[in-house]
């Protein structure tokens, strides 16, 4: 498969989407199909126990350059840093939460992550593949907006934490459990 890569120096605009984890096949990263009990990859074939399943961080974002808006989704590893934990173990307090304290966590979280990424400015390395019969890249016009990034951006900013900005005790108030009262002061560095 022949890839074009770049890079895109946006600020984050919006979150688009509230699931940011997904059961992910260890060999070729496609989501897998889970029940109760087994996995299965309809990709490459892998299946085992799902308790044994792996998790990745899918994080679709729209985001904005000086000149257009696009939707870009960040996938794997290069988001623990930013969420502070690894998809597999998110996954799991996300699944230890029962009743209404996954509802106030599942809203917590997403508010932590709007806190942790909306207004922020990064750079995105953009993966694109030229289309099988051989026909132009899928995403050309965000190529040719690659060419206008700034060049003082030499590194990838340092995120606060999704999770600093996330208490993971209840608060002695009773109030909403999971979210400080405060923002996270550690943000981007640039």
């Amino acid at each position: 498969m022949n890839d074009r890569r770049g890079l895109l120096a946006a600020s984050v605009i919006s979150i688009q989407n509230s699931c940011f984890v997904y059961p992910s096949c260890q060999n070729c990263f496609s989501k897998l199909i889970l029940d109760s009990r087994r996995f299965n990859c309809l990709k490459c074939g892998c299946a085992g126990e799902a308790k044994d399943a792996n998790y990745r961080y899918r994080l679709s974002l729209k985001v904005a350059d000086a000149n257009d808006l696009f939707h870009i989704t960040v996938f794997g590893t290069c988001l623990d840093p930013f969420f502070g934990i690894t998809a597999g173990r998110l996954q799991r307090c996300i699944q230890e939460a029962e009743g209404a304290d996954r509802d106030e966590s599942s809203h917590a979280l997403i508010q932590a992550v709007k806190t942790c990424f909306i207004g922020r400015r990064l750079i995105f390395g953009l993966k694109g593949s030229k289309h099988q019969d051989g026909g132009p890249f899928a995403s050309d016009s965000i190529f040719q907006n690659c060419s206008r990034i700034n060049r003082e951006y030499e590194y990838l900013p340092r995120a606060c934490s999704v999770l600093s900005s996330v208490k993971l005790e209840t608060t002695p108030d009773h109030s909403h459990p999971g979210v400080s009262k405060e923002p996270a002061k550690e943000f981007f560095e640039l």
